[in-house]
């Protein structure tokens, strides 16, 4: 019948409309008037599904539309709502597949929707779905560049899917066959940026794989090919910042590659080269933090960089050096605490800045200020029962140097050491009574090297068979 044909054409085309101003409309943070009109356009190739069931462009557009709204409501949180669109997006695509295996588009978004499935399913903890949706994706990626390999936005999306597989594996603890995924990633990247070099995606694309494929080598021992990662994801950020000088998020990202490319270096005792790509860090991102002087992330990053250097002068015992930039990481990451007071993120990087700022006193023979810095510590501590534990490491690490410390008559060195066991013993009873698991904080106690200098002192021998009996005393109570 034309007319019902010309109708149904003309039924697609109003769908096709809807789907496409909802995505213009959900682009702009209209989001509800975008859920409307993804719900039109489903409805109308809902009915012209069931009307024409032979059809399978009639499918791939209901099954297109309900991708769309389901990517939209897995971006907004509504991650229920999210799956059950993509799964029955799938399901409907896989039927249109199994008429048309060779078609394109009919591959390529169930692929997507796969793709998408799997993230939603990583996103709420169901890894063993997760892994299977990317598979799926990965197998038919695999298909479509097999049959088409000019096309190079195919070889693009598979090495998409091989980093999605490869952050799920690294999230699941498999970080052998998380490094195979990236290393996979990688491959196709590095062979797409080959053949087409004008591409900036595909650069940032590599750049990003070469990244997480390093951190993971770094992870595994696997030194060498960790620098030689790095060192590609350092390259190719370089060239990009060279030639968009005015993104902070390409310099932020070649900052991260020089400090990733750092710590690689240290492992592998090639500590010039580790301070050289340290400074360049550090560079960066005080460019970037002169930029946006009031940024608190700016300010943060830039203590880390710092810490990172700290660390490896530190290690080299140029303790003058060290204690001068920790004593600034901490003066930045300070101010973005205070400007950020909630960020668990920003005081567990304060709290590492302080271990630093302890051991370089501890290295220094002062142990008049670690008293106060051992304080500090406790405070800042996203976990004040770890606060508390460190900070009675430190104390106890005092007692050799006042011991040794021939300027103070045997008096005043007694009642110095005396003060550090008390204030020691005092940080350890605050341990166990935050402790969750007091049995537990009792045993790390007894066996915490750090804390040997204090034992055998009275005080402190009181005090352990205190906690040892209430550890007893708990470990034996049956419900």
């Amino acid at each position: 019948d034309p007319t019902l044909m010309m109708s149904s054409e003309n039924s697609q085309l109003s769908s096709a409309a809807h789907d496409g101003l909802a995505l213009l409309l959900s682009n702009t943070r209209r989001l509800d008037d975008a859920e409307d009109h993804f719900h039109r356009a489903i409805e109308i190739s809902e009915s012209l599904a069931q009307k024409f069931p032979t059809e399978t462009e009639y499918r791939h557009s209901l099954a297109n539309s309900m991708n769309n709204l389901g990517t939209m409501l897995f971006d907004s949180g509504r991650w229920e709502e999210a799956g059950t669109h993509f799964q029955q997006a799938l399901e409907r695509e896989q039927r249109t597949v199994a008429k048309a295996p060779w078609s394109r588009k009919y591959l390529q978004l169930l692929a997507r929707i796969a793709n998408n499935l799997g993230a939603l399913h990583m996103t709420t903890g169901r890894l063993p779905q997760a892994e299977e949706c990317f598979q799926m994706a990965i197998e038919l990626r695999e298909r479509l560049v097999s049959k088409f390999p000019s096309t190079t936005t195919y070889r693009d999306e598979l090495s998409q899917s091989y980093v999605n597989l490869g952050v799920l594996r690294a999230n699941n603890g498999d970080q052998e066959m998380a490094i195979e995924a990236f290393q996979k990633a990688a491959d196709c990247l590095e062979k797409l940026v080959s053949d087409v070099p004008d591409i900036r995606a595909f650069r940032e694309n590599l750049a990003k794989a070469s990244n997480n494929l390093g951190v993971l080598l770094w992870e595994a021992g696997q030194l060498r090919a960790a620098e030689s990662a790095h060192r590609r994801a350092v390259a190719i950020r370089s060239k990009l910042v060279e030639s968009h000088p005015e993104s902070p998020m390409y310099m932020s990202q070649l900052a991260t590659s020089y400090s990733n490319l750092a710590l690689a270096l240290v492992d592998a005792n090639h500590s010039r080269e580790a301070e050289d790509a340290c400074r360049h860090a550090v560079a960066i991102f005080q460019r970037l933090l002169s930029d946006a002087p009031n940024s608190a992330p700016a300010k943060s990053r830039l203590g880390m960089a710092l810490h990172n250097l700290g660390e490896l002068l530190l290690d080299r015992n140029d303790l003058v050096g060290a204690q001068e930039v920790i004593s600034e990481a901490i003066r930045l990451q300070q101010e973005a605490t205070s400007s950020i007071p909630g960020s668990i993120q920003y005081r567990t990087f304060l709290r590492n800045h302080w271990f630093v700022q302890c051991e370089i006193l501890i290295q220094q023979g002062s142990y008049n200020p670690v008293f106060d810095a051992a304080d500090t510590l406790a405070t800042v501590s996203p976990d004040k029962a770890e606060g508390q534990f460190n900070a009675a490491c430190y104390l106890a690490r005092c007692i050799p140097l006042i011991a040794t410390d021939t300027a103070l008559a045997h008096d005043e060195r007694h009642r110095i050491k005396q003060n550090a066991v008390t204030l020691a013993v005092s940080r350890l009873r605050e341990f166990v009574d935050q402790a969750e698991d007091n049995v537990a904080a009792v045993a790390r106690i007894h066996n915490e090297s750090y804390l040997n200098p204090i034992r055998d002192d009275v005080m402190t021998q009181t005090f352990l068979d205190d906690i040892t009996s209430v550890s007893h005393a708990q470990s034996t109570i049956t419900p």
